[in-house]
């Protein structure tokens, strides 16, 4: 699991971004970040392992997560504020015991509240080091965010039919079909993308600001590419052996 956290760590950017604060124990803040992500990861862990989940147990889950929101400084009183994103992002993965699909989200939509572990992470640094917001805004991420988010979807789909997992391209070519979904998606990113570009085509910018415009422009070309390797793959045609498919009927 602290792999995994390190590449998605590395992947958004997050190392860069409490390089750039004034925190004081910046590698103290990293590991205390780390457990928290690894946290989430096990509500995570939970929601895919089990298709009848019990409140005893996600309460249990929550309360770790809430412990590491506490370590680092969230007073008791904002923590419900703080995690209200990852509240929404886990009703989304509950619907889908009630055939609720992402599908009937809009892609931006479902994608701004997938990312939300990454956003919290955002917030928390910012918590920690107001004075970040003077040169960086939260929302200058938002498109990166979106984007990357698309990218471990396309990237882990054929690993996400292992578990209950609420995977909006798997999920979108078994009910819309290959042709519908690669549409959907390749005309998103280049919407993101070109999105990003004019909010950052101000030329009072700064460096930093450049910087995630590159990230944000770069990401939108890989997953782009990595859209076009995924669809045109035999094992793309055989999604009906995911796990999920023993619980939903899809054709319906």
């Amino acid at each position: 699991m602290t792999d995994k956290i390190q590449k998605l760590f590395n992947y958004r950017q997050l190392p860069l971004l409490i390089e750039l604060s004034k925190i004081h124990n910046k590698k103290s803040f990293l590991s205390d970040l780390v457990d928290l992500q690894s946290a989430i990861y096990e509500l995570d862990l939970y929601l895919e392992s089990n298709w009848k989940t019990s409140e005893k147990q996600l309460k249990i889950k929550w309360k770790a997560i809430y412990r590491c929101l506490q370590k680092i400084g969230v007073p008791k009183r904002r923590l419900d504020e703080f995690c209200k994103q990852i509240y929404k992002y886990q009703q989304h993965e509950l619907g889908l015991r009630k055939n609720k699909f992402p599908t009937e989200l809009s892609l931006k939509y479902f994608y701004f509240y997938k990312s939300c572990d990454v956003k919290l992470m955002r917030k928390l640094i910012y918590f920690q080091s107001p004075s970040n917001k003077k040169f960086l805004k939260l929302a200058d991420w938002s498109y990166f965010d979106l984007i990357t988010e698309m990218n471990d979807d396309i990237d882990d789909v054929y690993e996400d039919m292992k578990s209950i997992n609420d995977n909006r391209f798997l999920i979108s070519i078994l009910v819309k079909g290959k042709k519908f979904t690669n549409r959907e998606f390749n005309s998103h990113l280049k919407r993101f993308k070109e999105e990003s570009s004019n909010r950052f085509k101000l030329d009072n910018i700064n460096s930093i600001q450049k910087s995630i415009a590159a990230l944000t422009d770069k990401a939108a070309l890989d997953t782009i590419k990595l859209l076009k390797k995924r669809v045109a793959e035999k094992k793309i045609d055989r999604l009906d052996s995911s796990i999920l498919c023993q619980y939903i009927d899809f054709k319906k």
